[in-house]
């Protein structure tokens, strides 16, 4: 992907147009630290010689400078479309004494922490006999089914594919509690949609993470690896009708008030005029 756009946006330059670069790839900084002394210069000079860097989060804007020291790099946050998730606030059911639906959608692989959940499903599983865990991903599919068929515990696992659309809105809908325990992240849209869906979230302070997520008020904060951790978060949030419904308020505000597709793309259209008319 850099090897792709870094000749676009050198091409771009020759021809005397501006030029701005979004980050999103959440192992951008890994790609770089790993990359031979050539390739890191290379990525150094594309970044300083855009007009624009824009980062998902404080956290990546650091990182890029670091990278780049002379480039100028804002933050700007991912949006979401809050009132496309309005309809799954409506009438949603508390969960069941012995059961409630836990919700995952990424991509099925080590960094988004689907291996992690799958361990920490039995615990939740021995307290509460009727959860269901609904899955929503692609990738390493075949692997992770046949990790739930050795688990033994495929009536507590409900496989979604890929959802999208109305099929997601209803994942939301059903859901009581969303994990995404990452290892990596620029700032995924999966969290800000649960978020706006009302749902409490268990998830990792990685990438631009701890900068919408504030543990104990929209959800709960684990460190990546830590299945223990995971279970027990997850059966909190169960087990706890008001917090979640103190959470999921909190989380409603907050992705009105700051990310709200509206207000991200008015400050994107701020910044990309100032860059056309310098």
């Amino acid at each position: 992907s850099y090897s792709r756009k870094s000749f676009i946006a050198r091409m771009a330059r020759l021809l005397g147009a501006r030029v701005i670069i979004h980050v999103h790839g959440a192992g951008f900084h890994v790609f770089h630290k790993e990359s031979p002394a050539r390739l890191q210069n290379a990525i150094r000079r594309t970044l300083e010689t855009a007009d624009l860097v824009i980062a998902l989060s404080e956290e990546w804007r650091v990182r890029l400078r670091r990278i780049a020291p002379k480039s100028n790099v804002r933050v700007l946050p991912n949006p979401v479309s809050v009132s496309e998730f309005e309809p799954t606030l409506e009438g949603k059911e508390d969960a069941p004494p012995s059961g409630g639906t836990v919700l995952f959608l990424g991509a099925f692989g080590k960094r988004k922490g689907v291996y992690d959940l799958l361990e920490a499903i039995p615990a939740v599983v021995a307290e509460r006999g009727d959860v269901v865990f609904e899955m929503g991903g692609d990738r390493e599919v075949a692997e992770v089914t046949r990790l739930i068929e050795k688990g033994g515990f495929e009536k507590n696992v409900r496989m979604l594919g890929w959802v999208s659309g109305a099929d997601k809105l209803a994942a939301f809908t059903r859901a009581h509690v969303y994990v995404l325990p990452s290892y990596h992240e620029g700032l995924p849209i999966g969290v800000l949609e649960a978020m706006a869906a009302g749902l409490p979230v268990v998830t990792t302070p990685v990438g631009g993470i701890p900068e919408v997520v504030k543990d104990g008020v929209h959800g709960i904060i684990i460190s990546p690896g830590d299945v223990r951790a995971l279970s027990a978060a997850i059966l909190r949030l169960l087990n706890d009708s008001g917090l979640r419904q103190r959470m999921s308020d909190a989380n409603v505000e907050l992705v009105r008030s700051r990310h709200d597709a509206p207000v991200v793309a008015a400050k994107l259209c701020e910044w990309y005029n100032e860059v056309w008319n310098v």
